[in-house]
């Protein structure tokens, strides 16, 4: 089954920053995006295994998505395929 992301202005809204209702969720997901970065890159040991190109671009690319998933679903999914030493591969937000 395949999945889309929902459209960047479901998450940022036009106009101005006080009046949007999409304003504190905007900054919750581009903080704990930064987060999730933060933490990989500040593990002991980032590189316990280093895949070849080609599995590496596996796991990036994938076939068009048929549902629509949230961006802190699609934060988790990547957490737990792309970066699997973060940890528990949870991202809660």
């Amino acid at each position: 089954m395949r999945r889309t992301v929902e459209a960047p202005s479901a998450i940022f809204s036009a106009g101005s920053p006080a009046t949007s209702p999409n304003e504190s969720r905007a900054r919750r997901v581009l903080a704990d995006a930064l987060e999730l970065g933060f933490d990989f890159k500040l593990q002991p040991e980032i590189y316990r295994a280093r895949l070849p190109p080609t599995q590496i671009r596996d796991l990036l690319l994938s076939e068009l998505p048929d549902y629509t998933s949230s961006i802190e679903e699609v934060l988790a999914e990547f957490t737990d395929t792309v970066l699997p030493l973060q940890g528990s591969g949870t991202f809660a937000l």
